[in-house]
């Protein structure tokens, strides 16, 4: 009898673990006091992970860099690939707060946000805001 609970709370463990990853990320040092949080779903059996992203304290494009606009957010799976532009954040300056949901075609993966003169950039500026590795 002993035996079997031990079991069951062995298994409640590990489905308890098995729930998305949540990063708690900070901004650069290009936005001191900027805070982020990345949950990542990773869904194995379909080789894709949902992730949203939720911003806050973020200042505005054009405060962060002059003749900016945007929040791009980016993916790699590592570096010896390129970045892929995931999208643009959603972002509200009268609350210095943004957020966006998307679906990520990794299981593990860079993800980084940079600030753009658009939406859509080829690829990534320098000024990155924040940047977490991912690895589910």
């Amino acid at each position: 009898m002993h035996m079997k609970k031990l079991l069951a709370l062995a298994l409640l463990a590990l489905v308890a673990a098995c729930g998305p990853l949540k990063y708690e990320v900070r901004g650069s040092n290009l936005v001191t006091g900027a805070d982020g949080v990345l949950t990542a779903d990773v869904k194995k059996d379909q080789n894709l992970t949902m992730v949203e992203f939720k911003a806050a304290n973020l200042p505005p494009a054009e405060r962060v860099k002059e003749g900016a606009t945007t929040f791009v957010l980016w993916q790699r799976r590592d570096d010896s690939v390129q970045w892929s532009r995931i999208g643009a954040l959603n972002y509200d300056a009268d609350t210095r707060e943004g957020a966006m949901m998307a679906t990520v075609p990794e299981l593990a993966f860079d993800f980084e946000v940079t600030v753009e003169q658009n939406q859509f950039p080829e690829s990534p500026s320098a000024e990155v805001i924040y940047s977490q590795r991912v690895s589910g």
